[in-house]
């Protein structure tokens, strides 16, 4: 991101901050009050995917932006799709397992998002050598395909729920 706003725009420290400071301050309201509302009335199972659509979204205006105020767009859709992804879905994962099993899917959880976090921005400076927009690409890539596999894991989830007598989770 830094690169790509580095050569689009000729952004230097103070404006990456500034950017930064702004995705921050979204996911802060967002996981901080808005999640906990739209969970309870949409549903985990739909904010998960929300998420991950948003995340796309944001992606793809990253990579196809010529102006500045796109650029904004994007980390909005980001940062929102971000904070309900990583909120919902360790709600919903909560309820599906026994509470003995808890503490194992979020450690296992929190180890893969630092893996993400560590390896990801290796990976997408060496695609940026590529071409500029190919880490955006990837990752809309990935957005999609998770979209469909999670699609595919929740309807599963329901047929085997509604299979044995128990109601889903939205």
């Amino acid at each position: 991101m830094s690169y790509l706003m580095q050569d689009r725009f000729s952004w230097g420290p103070r404006d990456l901050g500034m950017m930064f400071a702004y995705f921050g301050l979204i996911l802060i309201f967002v996981q901080g009050g808005l999640v906990g509302r739209l969970g309870a009335h949409f549903g985990e199972k739909t904010l998960m995917r929300t998420g991950i659509a948003s995340m796309a979204t944001g992606l793809a205006c990253i990579a196809f932006s010529s102006v500045v105020a796109t650029v904004y767009i994007g980390l909005t859709f980001i940062s929102v799709g971000t904070a309900i992804f990583n909120t919902s879905t360790l709600a919903f994962a909560s309820m599906k397992i026994g509470p003995d099993e808890r503490g194992l899917v979020m450690g296992v959880f929190q180890s893969m998002q630092s893996l993400g976090r560590s390896v990801g921005p290796i990976a997408a400076g060496l695609l940026y050598l590529v071409i500029r927009e190919l880490p955006f690409f990837l990752g809309i890539a990935i957005m999609i395909t998770l979209f469909f596999w999670l699609t595919v894991l929740l309807r599963r989830s329901e047929n085997s729920a509604v299979g044995q007598g128990e109601e889903g989770v939205n």
